[in-house]
């Protein structure tokens, strides 16, 4: 049950680090595009763990700042990391237990 709980907790870390970096390539794409409101992710723990996240438009209309963009893409590729390596220690647990059950 743990496991799976923490399959879950990883889970949703891949599924924010996959939309931040889709938000980000939109917004990279979008670069010159005049009068473009770049997408933003906003992510909030979630009580018991793990992460939701919601994609919402800036204020208003403003230049795609390139540095906040390679930054955000940056952390989406540590969010990847940290979410495999909880995937995958919990099945490195998963399966010790049935190796102790066995």
């Amino acid at each position: 049950m743990i496991q799976n709980g923490a399959l879950e907790i990883a889970g949703s870390g891949l599924a924010a680090a996959t939309t931040r970096l889709g938000v980000s390539a939109h917004n990279l794409a979008n670069l010159q595009s005049e009068g473009f409101r770049p997408l933003r992710v906003l992510s909030q723990g979630v009580p018991g763990g793990g992460t939701m996240t919601q994609v919402a438009p800036a204020p208003q209309a403003r230049e795609v700042d390139l540095a906040h963009e390679i930054v955000s893409q940056l952390l989406a590729a540590r969010e990847f990391e940290a979410s495999l390596r909880v995937a995958g220690s919990a099945l490195d647990l998963q399966g010790r237990l049935i190796d102790l059950l066995a």
